[in-house]
């Protein structure tokens, strides 16, 4: 984790421990991902812009990674 000059913490580690993420774009997609996980079958397309995008990498990464479906090309 690091911190700037304030002391602000700047990255967060997810559930899985592989990756390290901007701490609010992982807030706000741990949100985005709660909203998701329930449904029988995972999105087949996520998108957004800024926050939005930011949010759907890390979902994306999360539901595909974990469920094995791979997002189409």
């Amino acid at each position: 984790m690091d911190a700037d000059d304030r002391g602000v913490r700047q990255a967060a580690t997810g559930d899985s421990g592989k990756h390290a993420w901007h701490a609010g774009f992982l807030k706000h997609a741990q949100t985005v991902h709660a909203s998701v996980s329930g449904m029988p079958e995972p999105p087949k397309l996520i998108i957004g812009h800024s926050l939005g995008a930011a949010s759907a990498q890390i979902v994306g990464a999360s539901l595909w990674g974990r469920r094995s479906v791979s997002p189409r090309r």
